[in-house]
């Protein structure tokens, strides 16, 4: 756990090395292999001895897991899924549906959220969860404040997400004898400098002046509800699979947790032929410090289990 004097400390030196002009990472970032935080979702399925992988999630603590709430609904009826069909993959390995994994014991998600997908408008898609076991060895992240992102935003300092759509096509997929293509997701991070309001305002407004109208769903008034990261080709994006991925900033074993990844605006999906707007693209994050009661009812409910 951080000390106060340790969190101010590391917080300065981390907003004083903001190098956002010379990133130099491979396309799709680098891999995540092993690491502690960087964790899979899998699903129950209709027959009891499959399931199914879905979306990323981020390891806040040994029983604590942050990911997107649209992550844990069943498409087809668009209905929550039971704590007792999700399960959380080990940290940093490649994701196999066969492997070792953690069942979900409850699921905590903003009371008024709604299961809809559109644009900038759903702001409040995020949900803390809390394992039967713990699925790994890790410190306790310490939750981001309104007044330390600001900061970090402040100064474009460097964030690290960690997901496991981060990597590019060819990683991504393996040929059978027969010619057939499979995804296959390996943990992946990168890391993507925060950008101030006025770029994101800038950014989306210059590139839908093209098409002579702002579409509805563009509503600049929640650009402020996200924390927002620049994405480029020489850095690269969060892409599928990566719904629900952390972004962190991270000193040896102790985390400071920026929040859940909202997706990307701007950017290829990278599982498809796409070319990158000339001015990169953006990520939208859902701040952690806007929902300080589901880690308070996450954290309750696993001290009720010990």
């Amino acid at each position: 756990m951080f000390t106060k004097k340790v969190l101010i400390a590391w917080l300065t030196f981390a907003m004083a090395f903001v190098p956002a002009a010379g990133v130099s990472a491979i396309e799709g970032g680098e891999s995540a292999k092993n690491h502690p935080r960087v964790v899979s979702l899998f699903f129950q399925s209709s027959n009891p001895t499959s399931k199914y992988d879905g979306c990323s999630a981020y390891l806040y603590a040994p029983r604590i897991v942050v990911t997107q709430a649209h992550c844990l609904f069943d498409y087809a009826k668009n209905i929550r899924l039971p704590a007792s069909k999700v399960f959380v993959g080990i940290p940093g390995k490649i994701m196999d549906s066969r492997g070792k994994m953690v069942q979900v014991a409850r699921i905590f998600m903003p009371a008024d959220y709604l299961n809809t997908r559109d644009a900038l408008q759903n702001t409040r898609d995020i949900a803390v969860m809390v394992t039967r076991k713990p699925v790994a060895k890790v410190s306790r992240s310490t939750p981001v404040t309104e007044e330390q992102l600001n900061n970090l935003v402040a100064t474009g300092s460097l964030i690290t997400v960690g997901g496991y759509g981060l990597s590019s096509p060819e990683e991504r997929k393996i040929r059978t004898s027969g010619g057939y293509v499979k995804p296959f997701k390996f943990p992946r991070k990168v890391s993507l400098p925060l950008v101030q309001r006025v770029e994101v305002e800038g950014y989306l407004t210059s590139r839908f002046a093209r098409e002579e109208h702002l579409p509805q769903w563009l509503d600049l008034n929640q650009i402020s509800k996200y924390a927002w990261v620049r994405s480029s080709q020489e850095t690269g994006a969060t892409c599928d699979g990566d719904s629900g991925a952390g972004f962190f900033i991270e000193s040896g074993k102790q985390a400071i947790f920026i929040g859940a990844n909202a997706g990307p605006m701007g950017s290829p999906n990278c599982l498809k032929d796409g070319r990158w707007n000339s001015s990169g693209g953006l990520n939208r994050i859902i701040p952690i410090f806007k929902y300080p009661d589901l880690l308070k009812s996450a954290l309750d409910y696993e001290a009720k289990l010990k």
